[in-house]
């Protein structure tokens, strides 16, 4: 059972196991709660993990030099994916954080997906599913990885001499920088929770104004605005660690 802060959920969140609130508190007009439980989203997000896993290992599991099926399509995705950030990282880099962010977009990429699904149940009514990606502790996780990897990646490739960019130009600037490097991965998580949430609950609303012509509309717009939601995620992470680990620096 997972303890879930959630920030501003949507009315479709659902409970399978707990629900009850042990915390709540309304700061500056977001509504935070601490509850132990779990969720739809929570399901689904296992599901994606597990799927992409098993994926994985089938895609991996008789190699070919002249790859064919599930192989050759996993190839190719990765391969397109690689050279797209090795293009803004580096080719040296990518070896190494190219993983990270093929991950990342894939990954966000089927969970924002997964809010297009009509498969919510609850007192006989159906409705999509929650993106996991619509939850603010989710897109902060994911922040809060970028943000570590990142600085990892500028002491990585510039040791010691990392630091001297927290006093460039000059020293006063100190704290400037630091609340700089405190804003990226909250602008970052709040740009992808903010934009699948609200995508989802415009979707929500028209759905009962007009049940059928509208929402299906928004939902074919919905493939192409997941789809860019997962790119601007990844393209800033590769940006961020491409930045630090510059010379630069």
């Amino acid at each position: 059972m997972g303890a879930v802060m959630q920030i501003a959920s949507s009315d479709h969140t659902r409970y399978l196991v707990g629900g009850e609130p042990l915390w709540e508190k309304n700061v500056m007009g977001f509504d935070l709660s601490f509850t132990p439980g779990i969720t739809t989203w929570m399901v689904v997000f296992w599901v994606i993990m597990a799927g992409m896993i098993i994926a994985g290992i089938i895609a991996a599991r008789k190699k070919a030099m002249v790859p064919k099926g599930i192989q050759n399509f996993a190839e190719w995705c990765y391969g397109s994916l690689t050279n797209f950030f090795g293009g803004i990282i580096g080719e040296d880099k990518v070896k190494r954080f190219g993983p990270l962010l093929v991950t990342f977009f894939m990954f966000i990429l089927l969970c924002n997906y997964s809010g297009l699904f009509p498969l919510n149940l609850h007192n006989g009514e159906l409705s999509n599913l929650q993106a996991p990606t619509a939850v603010f502790s989710v897109t902060l996780g994911f922040a809060m990885i970028v943000f570590f990897v990142t600085h990892f990646a500028g002491a990585r490739y510039n040791g010691f001499g990392y630091l001297k960019h927290f006093i460039s130009p000059i020293a006063v600037m100190l704290p400037f920088l630091i609340i700089e490097e405190i804003v990226h991965p909250l602008t970052l998580s709040l740009r992808l929770y903010g934009n699948v949430f609200g995508e989802e609950t415009v979707v929500q609303q028209l759905t009962l104004l007009c049940p059928w012509v509208v929402p299906a509309i928004m939902e074919i717009l919905g493939v192409l605005f997941g789809l860019i939601q997962a790119l601007v995620f990844s393209l800033l992470a590769a940006i961020y660690i491409s930045t630090a680990s510059s010379k630069a620096h």
